[in-house]
C-alpha cells in the first residue's frame, strides 16, 4: 500500500476540511453587481438566472420560478445542522430580484436545493407550488394551503398565462 495513504485520516477532519466545513466566502464585494441592462426591453420573455438552479420567467403579465432556493446553508450546517428554510433571506432576495408576485413555483425534483425554500417562495408571492407528489408534501409539510399546492404528474398540463407547462 502507498505510503501516503496510510497517513491520510478522515476523523479528525484535517485543517482545510474543517475550514470548508465552518467558513462561508465572502461574497459582499459582488452585492453591487446587478445583471447586464437588458438589450430590448419590449422582449416578450426575460430569464433571469437568480443562483444554484433558480430561473425566473416573466413575460410581463405572468411570472414563474423554477427551483426557488436562496437559503443556501453551508457545508456544516448540511452535515451536522437541521436545515429549514429562512424566511428573512428568501424576502430579501425576493426583493432584491423585483419579485412580489408569482403565478408558480415549478421545482423540478424535490432534493433539498431545489424544493427547501419553494414552498416560503409560494407563500411569500402567493403562487402555486407545483411538482411531484413528494414536492407537494414539503409544501404541506411547510403549512402551504392545499389551494396554493399543485401535484404534477406525467403528461399532465398545467397553464399559467402563456407558459404551459
Amino acid at each position: 500500500m502507498h505510503s501516503g495513504w496510510r497517513s491520510w485520516s478522515f476523523w479528525p477532519p484535517q485543517p482545510h476540511v474543517y475550514y470548508g466545513l465552518t467558513h462561508r466566502p465572502d461574497l459582499s464585494s459582488f452585492v453591487a453587481l446587478t445583471a447586464a441592462p437588458d438589450i430590448n426591453r419590449n422582449a416578450p420573455l426575460r430569464v433571469t438566472f437568480l443562483g444554484v438552479s433558480t430561473l425566473l420567467f416573466d413575460d410581463g403579465s405572468t411570472a414563474i420560478l423554477l427551483d426557488g432556493f436562496f437559503t443556501r446553508p453551508n457545508s456544516r450546517q448540511l452535515f451536522l445542522e437541521k436545515i429549514s428554510p429562512d424566511k428573512t433571506i428568501i424576502k430579501n432576495s425576493l426583493q432584491r430580484a423585483g419579485i412580489d408576485k408569482l403565478a408558480a413555483v415549478i421545482v423540478n425534483h424535490s432534493h433539498y436545493d431545489h424544493a427547501m425554500d419553494a414552498p416560503e417562495v409560494a407563500a411569500q408571492t402567493g403562487a402555486v407550488l407545483v411538482g411531484s407528489e413528494s414536492t407537494a408534501n414539503v409544501g404541506r409539510g411547510w403549512g402551504l394551503p392545499e389551494a396554493n399546492i399543485a401535484a404534477r404528474r406525467p403528461g399532465d398540463i398545467m397553464t399559467f398565462g402563456r407558459f404551459t407547462w
